[in-house]
């Protein structure tokens, strides 16, 4: 299980406006994730999204960052991916 640091840094956030998609990438690296050379791994996210505002991104102030929202104007947003598989070369 991976868990990101909180209170979010400014530039972390990400704006989505509606129907729209964006792509984020991470990289599993130690010492946090141990993969092993030739071997195959089965990977899917899943969790829940803590603050999701609805405005854009440089209205959120510093104190609703530091807080994740804790108001009316924040949606917790429950998420999960479909399972890819990868091999370590």
């Amino acid at each position: 299980m991976l868990n990101r640091v909180l209170p979010p840094a400014r530039e972390d956030l990400r704006e989505v406006k509606p129907n729209q998609a964006i792509d984020h990438y991470i990289v599993l690296k130690p010492p946090h994730v141990q993969l092993k050379s030739e071997q195959k791994y089965k990977i899917k996210a899943a969790g829940t999204i803590k603050a999701v505002w609805e405005k854009k991104k440089e209205d959120v102030s510093d104190a609703e960052l530091e807080d994740l929202g804790g108001g009316d104007a924040v949606a917790v947003v429950d998420f999960s991916t479909e399972e890819i598989e990868i091999e370590v070369a």
